[in-house]
């Protein structure tokens, strides 16, 4: 029986790509030269070898928790476990697993997260939809999301990734009781959930700034950012 026996929703693409980590060796490799912890606490994150044949879009609901998290995500966007509350939050939204969500909009979410942090402000997801929205697509495998019209904060990279898709970890946790990979989705969905740009107005923190501030802030933030 062939795998789209079992993904009869997943492209053609996705079913022909296995992760290069399959031996205990290359994982040991790559835990010695890459930090995955965000608190330093690298022993709480464990990292399986993945099978041979093994598909970064496989459910393992039957399996003791684990996800699939493709190697550049922690080498060149520095995402770092437990994932933030704002990161988590986005992919709850878009209904759509880590590996599931293209690198080149993961540099949007970190990207947008580091610029808020900078700024002293706390990022949610409804203000990151405000400048970025997302449409599931029946082509294309991987959920890419895009700067929403009128509202250019960040642009793509000059060349997307490329060779990504057959470098991806299969992580679970040393504890049971961890929050390690709780409050996300850990595995591919078939039913992403579309995400449209949001009206300024119906945002909470601009709200609060206009309440507060004797200057029309909300005005102020309507003008393009750069």
């Amino acid at each position: 029986m062939g795998y789209n026996s079992f993904y009869p929703w997943a492209k053609c693409d996705i079913l022909h790509e296995f992760s290069i980590f399959t031996t205990s060796d290359q994982v040991k490799n790559f835990r010695h030269v890459q930090a995955l912890s965000r608190y330093g606490i690298e022993t709480h994150i464990v990292v399986i070898p993945c099978s041979y044949d093994e598909l970064v879009c496989k459910n393992c609901q039957n399996e003791k928790p684990l996800c699939f998290f493709y190697e550049t995500l922690f080498t060149k966007l520095g995402v770092r476990f437990p994932l933030s509350l704002f990161e988590r939050g986005i992919l709850n939204m878009m209904n759509v697993a880590p590996t599931q969500l293209h690198p080149n909009s993961w540099a949007f979410v970190h990207a947008f997260q580091i610029l808020c942090i900078h700024f002293v402000i706390d990022p949610t997801s409804d203000m990151f939809f405000y400048f970025f929205e997302f449409r599931p697509s029946k082509r294309i495998s991987w959920a890419s999301l895009k700067g929403a019209s009128g509202r250019g904060l960040l642009s793509l990279f000059q060349s997307s990734y490329k060779s990504f898709k057959g470098k991806f970890l299969k992580i679970t946790r040393d504890f049971p009781d961890s929050d390690l990979l709780e409050g996300f989705p850990l595995y591919w969905s078939s039913h992403p959930k579309s995400q449209t740009s949001r009206a300024l107005d119906t945002l909470e923190v601009m709200k609060l700034i206009a309440a507060k501030c004797s200057t029309n802030w909300v005005s102020y933030l309507k003008r393009p950012f750069f």
